[in-house]
C-alpha cells in the first residue's frame, strides 16, 4: 500500500471546496484511512483518472 496515499486523499478533501461532485467519493475513502486496503488506493486512482477527464468542471468565485 502506498505511504502517500493519506496525502493524495488530503488534497482531494480540500479540493470537494469546488468540485462538490467528489464529496461522496472522497468521504467514503477517508473513513479508511486508519487502515486502507488496495480497494481504496484502486478508487483512488480511479478517481484521478476521472479528475482528469474533467478539469473544466467546478465552481468559480468572481471577484467582487
Amino acid at each position: 500500500m502506498p505511504l502517500y496515499l493519506k496525502k493524495v486523499v488530503g488534497s482531494l478533501m480540500y479540493l470537494t471546496t469546488t468540485r462538490l461532485d467528489l464529496m461522496y467519493v472522497v468521504s467514503l475513502i477517508s473513513r479508511f484511512m486508519a487502515n486502507p486496503t488496495k480497494a481504496q488506493w484502486t478508487t483512488t486512482k480511479r478517481l484521478l483518472r476521472y479528475l482528469k477527464g474533467t478539469t473544466k468542471l467546478g465552481i468559480y468565485y468572481k471577484r467582487g
